[in-house]
């Protein structure tokens, strides 16, 4: 069961990627907009799945979360490719990618988190919100300071 789930969660992130890859419309802020509603409803649906037990919508849910989240990636990417100059296209990017991975290995390892700190949720928060604080000094060493002059 768990390999079907992440089969499923992965083969909807290329299915949601591939969705916006190949859109002809370039409105990228509308794009993002309801790909994020698409996102919280697609949430309420595997949470709804895990809370009445039923096993197998479960795959079915995290195939809807990950098309939005391949979906929200492209769209994403492209609207900070499109606002940004090309000198601080790369780091944008860079940004991006760290906060878009952080993202991902907070999600996944929420659960050891949880056992790390003793199943203790002010002790959770205060480690999730140091990893916050280092990725955030990490970005800011990433502004040009070429454009602080």
């Amino acid at each position: 069961m768990t390999g079907l789930i992440l089969l499923s969660a992965s083969l909807g992130v290329i299915f949601g990627s591939l969705k916006l890859a190949r859109s002809q419309e370039r409105d990228f802020d509308k794009k993002i907009k309801n790909g994020l509603k698409g996102m919280l409803l697609a949430s309420v649906l595997m949470g709804l799945s895990f809370q009445l037990s039923i096993i197998y919508l479960i795959p079915l849910a995290l195939f809807i979360v990950g098309g939005f989240y391949g979906y929200l990636g492209v769209a994403i990417f492209s609207y900070i490719s499109q606002i940004l100059s090309a000198n601080a296209l790369v780091k944008g990017t860079i940004m991006y990618l760290i906060a878009s991975q952080l993202g991902n290995a907070l999600g996944i390892q929420t659960e050891t988190f949880w056992n790390l700190a003793g199943h203790s949720f002010l002790l959770l928060i205060v480690f999730v919100v140091s990893l916050l604080i280092v990725a955030v000094f990490a970005s800011l060493q990433l502004r040009n300071p070429e454009e602080e002059k």
